[in-house]
């Protein structure tokens, strides 16, 4: 699959990924250009392991968005 990019030529650089190759995909990168990325397989168990272990390091709702400026759209 392609992320992050709603160009229709997008679907064909997914397309031209072979079936063979499970966890490659192509993202939009901060250029603009497209790049093959690649994750790992993680099993369910592991990965809830993961989010149990790092769970107290989740910052609260308040911290994330505090910062954010609130943008009123023009009416």
């Amino acid at each position: 699959m392609t992320l992050g990019d709603l160009d229709p030529a997008a679907l064909d650089a997914a397309r031209a990924t072979p079936a063979e190759t499970p966890g490659v995909c192509i993202v939009a990168g901060q250029d603009g250009a497209w790049h093959r990325a690649r994750s790992v397989y993680v099993p369910e168990h592991a990965a809830e392991h993961a989010a149990r272990e790092y769970a107290h390091l989740t910052p609260d709702w308040e911290t994330l968005i505090g910062s954010v400026p609130v943008i009123f759209p023009a009416a």
